[in-house]
C-alpha cells in the first residue's frame, strides 16, 4: 500500500498514476492495475508502456450516458485454413467488433473473444508493448487476430486514443467481473480508515500531520496482509 497527496481538486489520477510508478518496481509479480474511472487513456497507457502490466479501469460514457463507440479500421484476420483477410473493426465499450454492412445498409457488429493478452519488452530495455488476441464467432467464419494496446506513432497521426477505447479486459470480458471485483478490498480498506475516525473527522490538522496518520495506516495495513499471507503459506506444524 502507498499514499500519495492531491494538492488540488481533480487532481487524483496524475498523483496516482506517480505513486504507482514509485511502488510497481519494487512489485515485480505485479499482473495487472485496478482503478476506477478516474484512469483515462492517457494513465492506461503510461504505465503498460512503463510497467508493462495492463490496466483494468471504468469505461467513461459518451453523451447523455451512451456506450463509447469508436472506428478503429483495418486489422489482418488469419482464418482456420490458414488464410488472411483484412477485416474492418469498430471499439465499442472497450472491445473490438467486426463492423459489417447487410443488405439494407444497417451496421452489424460481431464482437470479438479475447484469448490472451501479451506484453513484449522494446529494444531500450525498459518499456513495453502490450497485445490482445481475438477470435471471431464461427457463425461468422472465424478466426484469429491481434491488436496493440498501448499507442502508435499512426495513433498521433489519426488521433485515435487507442487505450482510451481499446481496454486489455473490456467490461463485456468474462474475467473483468472477477478482476476489477478486487476494487472492493481497497475500498474496504478506505471505509475502514473512515470509521476509525469519530464521525469521519481528520484526527489532526493540516494535510502533512494527515499524510503522517494516513501513512501510519498504510503501514498498519500492510503488516496485516504481510501477517496473513504468511500465516496461510505456512507449512502445517505436525503435533509431536
Amino acid at each position: 500500500m502507498d499514499i500519495n497527496r492531491s494538492p488540488k481538486k481533480d487532481g487524483e489520477a496524475k498523483w496516482a498514476v506517480q505513486a504507482l510508478d514509485q511502488v510497481l518496481p519494487h512489485l515485480p509479480g505485479t499482473q495487472a492495475v485496478v482503478y476506477d474511472g478516474a484512469f483515462r487513456g492517457v494513465h492506461l497507457n503510461h504505465l503498460m508502456t512503463r510497467h508493462g502490466i495492463p490496466v483494468i479501469a471504468n469505461m467513461h460514457s459518451g453523451q447523455h450516458g451512451t456506450v463509447t463507440n469508436r472506428h478503429y479500421g483495418p486489422a489482418t484476420l488469419t482464418r482456420p485454413d490458414g488464410t488472411t483477410d483484412t477485416i474492418d473493426i469498430h471499439l465499442v465499450n472497450g472491445t473490438p467488433n467486426l463492423r459489417q454492412i447487410n443488405v439494407n445498409g444497417d451496421i452489424i457488429l460481431h464482437p470479438a473473444t479475447r484469448t490472451r493478452t501479451v506484453r513484449r519488452l522494446n529494444r531500450d530495455g525498459h518499456t513495453w508493448r502490450l497485445y490482445n488476441h481475438y477470435t471471431l464467432p464461427a457463425e461468422i467464419g472465424a478466426g484469429t487476430f491481434r491488436l496493440r494496446l498501448d499507442r502508435t506513432a499512426d495513433d498521433l497521426a489519426t488521433g485515435l486514443n487507442r487505450a482510451e477505447h481499446l481496454r486489455a479486459i473490456a467490461p463485456d470480458d468474462p474475467d473483468h467481473p472477477a478482476i476489477y471485483g478486487r476494487r472492493n478490498d481497497t475500498e474496504s480498506g478506505n471505509r475502514l480508515l473512515d470509521d476509525s475516525m469519530l464521525r469521519e473527522r481528520a484526527h489532526t490538522i493540516g494535510w502533512r500531520r494527515q499524510q503522517v496518520d494516513v501513512t501510519m495506516w498504510a503501514i498498519l495495513r500492510n503488516a496485516i496482509a504481510v501477517t496473513q499471507h504468511r500465516r496461510r503459506t505456512a507449512p502445517l506444524q505436525l503435533a509431536a
